[in-house]
């Protein structure tokens, strides 16, 4: 089993309705995703990089240094995308979120930030099951069907990337 086995990211109901300020927020991402770490002593997030967040604009300014629940899903977001995409991607692509068409719903953040949890949680079963039929043994076979699923990964990793680029491009 790796240890993404059973991952479920931060469901919008976890987060507390009240504004957090700074080192609750580093607390909460810390106690949340600690099993995303590679190394026991990595930071999930740090206060220079929520700064950095703020200033790109990628999300809006603490009221009174505290952090709302829109802020939170934001920064969730910002965490699971910045790995794969440039701040001023995931700018835009947080912005496409939280937009909307319709007057009557002028923020959808929270609609497609619960969206994007089922899909990563379902996409992280998906991985899992491949990922555990390639770790049953480890005879030469089993190597070879490892190194395949490493590559299909980076591959697959890669053009999903550039169409995303491309998506945020139009």
């Amino acid at each position: 089993m790796s240890r993404f086995n059973n991952f479920v990211g931060i469901k919008e109901k976890l987060i507390p309705n009240i504004p957090l300020y700074m080192d609750q927020v580093l607390i909460f991402f810390d106690e949340k995703l600690s099993v995303l770490k590679r190394k026991d002593d990595e930071k999930i997030l740090t206060k220079t990089m929520i700064n950095n967040y703020v200033k790109a604009k990628v999300i809006p300014k603490p009221i009174k240094k505290k952090y709302s629940k829109d802020q939170i899903m934001r920064l969730y977001l910002v965490y699971q995308l910045k790995n794969v995409l440039s701040i001023d991607d995931v700018k835009g692509f947080i912005n496409i979120l939280s937009d909307s068409d319709d007057e009557n719903d002028p923020n959808n953040l929270s609609k497609y930030y619960n969206m994007f949890l089922e899909i990563e949680e379902k996409k992280y079963k998906e991985i899992e099951k491949k990922f555990q039929s390639n770790f049953e043994s480890d005879d030469k076979k089993n190597r070879e069907e490892m190194i395949e699923l490493l590559i299909e990964f980076a591959v697959d990793s890669n053009i999903k990337k550039r169409v995303i680029e491309d998506i945020l491009d139009r």
